[in-house]
């Protein structure tokens, strides 16, 4: 029988014990004490498996030797993760154990940004140029070519700390010796940006589907936009190159091993679609919602019950099955509210969350990953059309002191 180890920090502890009991292995979870939304889901997970862990710091350098120790215990054939914090730190204990599943080198191609595009690049598919931040002749290209910079971590996530500068040669400044090797710096992007979303296997695209953000991810994360995104209509004519360049990027990169989830983000400009990076994991925000609203499968479950049983592949639709679907997840201002819907009036909204009361201050806008507001939504239409109709509805409705 296969026993398996899960670690996990997403809020999901209820589906994640329905497919283990789905699966039929034996299991043992790591999980983060920030995905524990209900005691009663907890007991509903520990009853599923064979072994439980909340871990209180889930970022702390003691657990990959927990992991480690928990495989090796148990004498673990699978090891699963959902998040991007653990990309790397299991691929270390697979190697360390013999477990299958993402190797090293794959893990490194996924979520080094540098080693990414180079790998890409290498391969023929269009990428953002990049250079290390310890390679004094590609930054001094850089720069000489006159363009905005942006420097940021070469395993970042979510856009976080991510520097422009509008005059390139202070980048150079900005670079501290002891970092330079963990960074880069490539050309600022005035583009509109796109993402694809969907499944893997063994190094092949298995499916996706694309969808188009309404601001960039830095709008989000720096000036406070709103992060909306919605699916495209098959006759998109962005569609075919997003989906070609998607599997040209995936075969490029080392594979990962049985059946995956990715998130991919492109820039859309007159010459095409441009790589942003590429994940091996779902998408963040409402992504994964809205993927299952559409096709029927869940980008965190499919894997996980893929990846204990090693059989069926799940279905997936090859277009959207009558509906598409997008999502919100909005953000405060700094100040006071004032007033704040309720509920969306707007026609085709599958969900809605809130967690604003009027009299709530905040000092200033939160991160995409902390909205304060999240919408489903289905779409028929032009795609953008709808994204602005949400955007619109929001700047009415809410009210900031």
């Amino acid at each position: 029988m296969v026993h398996g180890v899960i670690v996990n920090r997403r809020p999901l502890l209820g589906r994640l014990a329905d497919w283990i009991a789905q699966s039929g292995a034996t299991v043992s979870v790591i999980v983060a004490r920030s995905s524990v939304t209900s005691e009663h889901e907890l007991s509903i997970l520990r009853s599923r498996c064979r072994e439980l862990v909340v871990v209180d710091d889930y970022d702390a350098p003691s657990v990959e030797p927990l992991i480690l120790r928990t495989c090796a215990s148990t004498g673990a054939s699978v090891l699963i993760s959902t998040t991007e914090t653990d990309v790397i730190r299991c691929a270390r204990v697979r190697e360390a154990l013999g477990i299958s599943g993402q190797s090293m080198a794959s893990a490194l191609a996924y979520r080094d940004k540098l080693v990414m595009k180079s790998l890409a690049a290498a391969a023929g598919c269009a990428v953002v140029p990049a250079a290390c931040g310890s390679d004094a002749a590609a930054l001094e290209a850089l720069v000489r070519e006159g363009r905005p910079l942006v420097l940021k971590p070469r395993r970042g996530v979510a856009s976080k700390g991510i520097a422009r500068f509008e005059q390139p040669e202070r980048v150079l400044e900005a670079i501290e010796p002891s970092m330079a090797d963990d960074v880069l710096v490539e050309p600022f992007v005035h583009a509109a940006m796109a993402h694809v979303d969907g499944l893997m296997l063994d190094g092949a695209l298995y499916h996706a589907w694309p969808s188009r953000y309404l601001y960039p991810q830095w709008q989000t994360r720096h000036l406070g936009k709103p992060s909306i995104s919605g699916q495209m209509s098959p006759d998109d004519p962005l569609l075919p190159p997003l989906l070609d360049a998607t599997a040209s990027v995936i075969a490029s990169l080392p594979a990962v091993a049985g059946l995956s989830a990715f998130h991919a983000e492109y820039f859309i400009g007159p010459s095409g679609v441009t790589l942003c990076e590429i994940a091996s994991r779902a998408g963040g925000a409402g992504i994964a919602e809205s993927y299952e609203a559409s096709f029927g499968t869940s980008l965190y479950g499919a894997p996980v019950v893929q990846q204990l049983t090693g059989g069926a592949l799940p279905p997936c639709a090859s277009v959207p099955p009558g509906t598409r679907h997008g999502w919100a997840w909005l953000l405060p201002r700094a100040g006071t509210l004032v007033r704040a819907p309720r509920s969306c009036a707007l026609p085709g909204v599958v969900e809605f969350r809130s967690t604003m009361r009027a009299g709530d201050t905040f000092t200033a806008p939160h991160p995409e990953t902390q909205p304060v507001m999240e919408i489903v939504f289905d779409i028929e239409g032009p795609v953008l059309e709808r994204l602005h109709a949400f955007d619109a509805w929001w700047h009415e409705h809410i009210e900031w002191a």
